[in-house]
């Protein structure tokens, strides 16, 4: 009520669209008739100011819904005169009671009679509240809990301890989910528990969209417009509040996604500018965004919604690591067909760009530039991945499972400038007395030490640093041409993440990972990039055991 300045223009349109308050006050007859006191018995109960409020719809004390009509002239009380809002309209006028109606007259013609004549004066503490109401006693109890919830919400405890992270955000979703509702209709007809209130919502909400025209580009009038009748104002936060209950970002989204995808089908332009509304909730806004890998004009909206992480794209890896990998796509990885080790590659490759997109907001093509990849790279992932997980209806849940990444990054307090590492290992390539110490004691393995591909274990290490996809790194760059990138990509998948089991071979993956630690230390200390081999050698040979666990886990 703070934001509308009674007395001026802003008390008309701006108030009502943005469901600020009511110029119309609404009000409850049995608060009206006073609590017994003497100067209520005479002059009447006080005018409430929040029954100008669009969200107050009933008086759980007298467990009835608020009036907002004259029950002789069937006008809505109190609207501004002059422009100008008052809880009593016209105060001045002589002889009147203040529970009066001071409504013009109506005319014989059925209209009201203009400028300072008779009024109706129709008293309207006499109402019974109860009278032809449409709604059984189901109805008006889900319709009460509502408007519990909602003035405690109103009215929270002072310094509470334990007030909800969403307080703050839950009448702006509240809202904004009203209009959702609105302009998609019927598709949210599920939210509403009875035949009867999602009755009352289709007859507020059909005349505006009988009229829509089917332009996408055409504007929806009355979709923010908050409704002057307590029972469609009720049922329709009914509707928003089941709605936007569940704080959980997947079931949220489960529930508006065919919202949300039919408002953009109606109104792109809106549909933009809805899930923009400020003040929502992340939770709500990400549930609204779009969900079209392949969609040009979804995915420029779906940047603008990167919810002020403090992440940057520097922080982001080039390639997801295996431990994160594991942790969140397991779900995913359970649900896709026939899945194969390509397409984990393509998994953690985009969940990588998917991240750098929240970031900075880039395309894809761009994001694989930031991480040091070619931009085609970046674009191919995002049209092979988009095909493959829309054809098995996944890419919500890859979306869901990326941002909620995104989450446990932007809440670590020491990020890791990956960018850095890359620069500083850019051109970097381990030593050949390096490489020979790192066969120490392992004398199975005398024959891989001789055959391997060169540059080989560079390739490794600069994975493990970076956090890059091996066939990317510089390295693999240079030796593809001669070894071939199928026989490279085959050499990486045998040794670099595999299972090795717990022999030699284990043993030497387990001093290469030990190298990466030391190496990436130095690069995170702008230090000189050079390890104790004899400290690496040692500590892998003090850690050794057959049952040991996996590095890279």
């Amino acid at each position: 009520m703070l934001t509308i300045r009674a007395g001026t223009h802003r008390a008309r349109g701006p108030a009502t669209v943005g469901w600020n308050m009511t110029p119309s006050s609404r009000y409850c007859p049995p608060c009206l008739r006073g609590n017994g006191s003497p100067i209520q018995n005479t002059l009447g109960g006080a005018w409430q100011l929040r029954w100008h409020l669009p969200i107050v719809f009933a008086c759980t004390r007298h467990k009835s819904l608020l009036e907002y009509e004259c029950p002789s002239c069937l006008l809505p009380l109190n609207n501004p005169e002059r422009r100008r809002v008052a809880l009593i309209k016209q105060p001045n006028i002589d002889g009147l009671h203040p529970l009066q109606c001071r409504n013009p007259e109506i005319s014989p013609g059925g209209n009201p009679i203009p400028g300072t004549g008779p009024v109706c004066g129709a008293r309207l503490d006499h109402i019974d509240s109860h009278r032809n109401s449409p709604f059984t006693l189901e109805d008006l109890q889900l319709l009460l809990d509502l408007q519990k919830r909602i003035d405690g919400r109103l009215n929270p405890p002072v310094n509470s301890a334990h007030a909800s992270p969403a307080a703050d955000t839950y009448f702006h979703d509240l809202i904004t989910a009203t209009r959702l509702i609105k302009i998609s209709w019927p598709t949210g007809h599920r939210l509403l528990p009875t035949s009867t209130l999602a009755a009352i919502v289709n007859a507020h909400i059909a005349p505006f969209l009988s009229s829509y025209s089917q332009d996408q580009g055409a504007t929806i009038a009355g979709v923010r417009t908050a409704p002057t009748d307590p029972a469609t104002s009720g049922a329709l936060l009914l509707a928003a509040d089941n709605l936007i209950t569940e704080r959980d970002v997947w079931t949220l989204a489960e529930k508006v996604g065919p919202l949300s995808a039919e408002t953009y089908r109606r109104s792109k332009p809106y549909a933009s500018k809805i899930a923009q509304e400020p003040g929502i909730s992340k939770e709500f806004a990400r549930a609204m965004s779009p969900r079209d890998p392949n969609s040009r004009k979804t995915n420029i909206l779906y940047r603008k919604l990167r919810h002020n992480y403090t992440f940057t794209i520097a922080q982001v890896p080039a390639y997801l690591p295996r431990s994160w990998y594991l942790t969140h796509f397991a779900k995913l990885r359970a649900q896709l067909p026939n899945i194969t080790y390509r397409d984990d590659r393509l998994l953690r490759r985009g969940a990588a760009f998917r991240l750098a997109e929240l970031a900075s907001g880039q395309t894809w093509s761009d994001c694989a530039m930031s991480l040091g990849v070619s931009p085609g790279v970046g674009a191919n992932a995002q049209r092979m991945l988009g095909h493959r997980l829309t054809d098995a209806r996944l890419w919500p849940l890859f979306t869901h499972i990326v941002e909620e990444i995104a989450d446990e990054l932007d809440a670590q307090k020491d990020r890791i400038d990956y960018a850095n590492r890359r620069l500083r290992m850019g051109s970097w390539c381990m030593p050949d007395t390096d490489r020979d110490r790192l066969f120490d004691s392992l004398h199975r393995l005398e024959r891989l030490r001789t055959q391997m591909v060169p540059r080989f274990m560079s390739i490794v290490v600069w994975s493990d640093v970076t956090r890059g996809e091996p066939s990317r790194s510089p390295f693999a760059v240079a030796v593809r041409s001669a070894v071939g990138t199928q026989a490279l990509t085959t050499l990486i998948g045998h040794f670099h993440e595999a299972n090795l089991g717990h022999g030699q071979r284990f043993r030497l993956r387990q001093r290469l990972a030990l190298y990466a630690t030391y190496l990436a230390r130095s690069c995170d200390q702008d230090e000189k990039l050079s390890v104790d081999m004899d400290v690496v050698v040692a500590q892998e040979a003090d850690a050794y055991s057959p049952r040991a666990p996996d590095p890279l886990a």
